[in-house]
């Protein structure tokens, strides 16, 4: 458990994790006052050991390593643990933390059905913890600008989602665990659903969800909504496409394009497309939008207070795996 003394306010960060997103957070949490990154976990402690070594060679306070985060998050005196292992291992670990007592910001889909989310968030609040799901997009200056122009014309009146996405030629080249593949619209498509979500709210009404199989093993698959905006909301995952994601939100005189989510532009009727912001300033050097969310998640855990928008507590995060999870099991038409 974190210890009840403190000689300063800082908030001690176990990474739990070592690979490409444990290393990301660990960077980004060093760039926010206030947070003290103190151990990294991972059960291969060689890649835990090199991690820690270059964090201590960039300077500033030395970090440790291990391969038990209980024993190590104790002896350090962490108050919070970020989970970035495999997506399969999100819930597990989740779990643990939260049982212990630590604060945790959890890599998305922090669980794989709404209703194991929502069991977590439910212990998290008995516990009186911040509990935070990483989508590290809402963070990002592109989006946040496309949601701050269509509010400030108006009203969404609709949006367009294209989220390819070639899950059977994924799986078939080994690029990522079986089971993350077969889950794939969760475990990947969650990040357009999550900022259409941000953007538009809740669905209210499902006209239509379907998808349909292809020959080559890949699926499309298409759902359309009515949001607690107002606004149409039409999602389209094409198995086989190549495109890239894009997101279009549709306005009042107001059209925005983020293609891919980092960037974009925005058009005003009657006046020619300008770009949107790629980045903020605190995003120099690091994964876009980690930053602004190790940010919230400090101020949550500093205050004790609600995470600051636009984060993304457990049972918000629910919702976007209910919404991901219905659009995976698209009856299939015949």
């Amino acid at each position: 458990m974190p210890s009840a003394a403190r000689p300063t306010n800082e908030v001690r960060i176990l990474i739990i994790g070592s690979g490409k997103m444990g290393q990301a957070h660990a960077q980004a949490f060093r760039k926010v006052p206030g947070a003290r990154v103190v151990g990294i976990v991972s059960r291969r402690a060689e890649q835990a050991a090199k991690l820690a070594g270059e964090l201590n060679a960039a300077g500033g306070p030395h970090v440790e390593h291990g391969d038990n985060w209980q024993e190590l998050a104790e002896r350090l005196q962490a108050d919070a643990c970020v989970i970035a292992v495999v997506p399969t291992m999100n819930e597990q670990f989740t779990r643990e933390v939260l049982t212990a007592g630590y604060h945790v910001l959890a890599e998305k889909p922090v669980a794989f059905t709404p209703e194991a989310v929502l069991s977590l968030a439910d212990l998290a609040a008995e516990r009186n913890l911040i509990a935070m799901a990483a989508v590290n997009r809402r963070f990002f200056a592109s989006v946040l600008s496309a949601i701050e122009t269509i509010n400030f014309y108006g009203r969404l009146i609709g949006v367009t989602v294209m989220a390819p996405a070639p899950v059977a030629e994924r799986k078939a080249k080994g690029q990522h665990l079986p089971e993350v593949c077969d889950l794939w619209t969760i475990a990947h498509a969650i990040h357009p659903v999550d900022v259409v979500r941000l953007a538009a709210g809740d669905p209210v009404d499902t006209m239509g969800v379907a998808a349909v199989d292809l020959h080559d093993g890949e699926r499309n698959l298409m759902g359309m909504y009515r949001f607690s905006s107002g606004a149409l909301v039409s999602f389209n995952n094409f198995g086989s496409s190549t495109d890239e994601w894009e997101i279009r939100l549709h306005g009042d005189h107001v059209e925005v394009k983020l293609a891919p989510l980092e960037g974009g532009w925005v058009r005003v009727r009657g006046s020619k497309p300008r770009n949107l912001p790629t980045s903020f300033p605190n995003d120099k050097g690091q994964k876009l939008g980690l930053v602004g969310l190790a940010t919230a998640f400090i101020t949550a855990v500093r205050e004790g207070s609600p995470i600051p928008y636009p984060a993304s507590d457990l049972y918000d995060h629910a919702r976007s795996v209910a919404l991901a999870e219905q659009l995976m099991n698209a009856p299939v038409a015949s």
